[in-house]
């Protein structure tokens, strides 16, 4: 399956303290700062570290924690019915990011229902409705209306 990620950036993780441990990836050295000026900013940034090197990495602030994967599934828009199929990339209690597979006929804020296996002992059979919030390329970020019966199965793999 052909992934459509994007280009790899480091990630840093900010804590609920708005703190967050950013480390070199030439040298090692890391240092821990308070990011909490940049939440309402762009969050990729460049910094250089006191090696020299200059590198870029982008801020996430989620509050839940988001598992990358590579799932096979399928898609309806509940919209306007089209369908067709997906690679989940990642997953989260609050939602999910897919990659489509072919052309789609998808728009922001558009009420979808996706279906996938986990890759668990079990392959947990996964249905979500899903509100897709971000369409880049042929990537789309959803977030799940609600929390179902599907949560269990879903709560313990991004435990795993």
């Amino acid at each position: 399956m052909k992934s459509c990620a994007r280009k790899t950036v480091s990630k840093v993780y900010a804590n609920m303290n708005c703190q967050a441990s950013i480390t070199c990836p030439h040298c090692g050295f890391t240092k821990s700062l308070d990011v909490s000026s940049f939440k309402a900013t762009k969050k990729r940034l460049k910094a250089t570290c006191k090696c020299g090197q200059e590198f870029t990495f982008e801020l996430d602030f989620r509050v839940t924690f988001r598992k990358e994967v590579q799932l096979p599934g399928t898609y309806v828009n509940l919209r306007n019915g089209s369908k067709g199929h997906i690679v989940v990339e990642n997953l989260s209690l609050g939602g999910v990011g897919f990659c489509c597979q072919g052309p789609f006929l998808i728009e922001k804020n558009d009420p979808l229902e996706i279906t996938f296996r986990l890759d668990d002992a079990r392959a947990s059979r996964i249905v979500k409705r899903v509100q897709a919030k971000l369409i880049k390329d042929r990537y789309i970020g959803a977030k799940f209306y609600e929390q179902d019966a599907h949560s269990a199965s879903l709560g313990f793999y991004l435990r795993s």
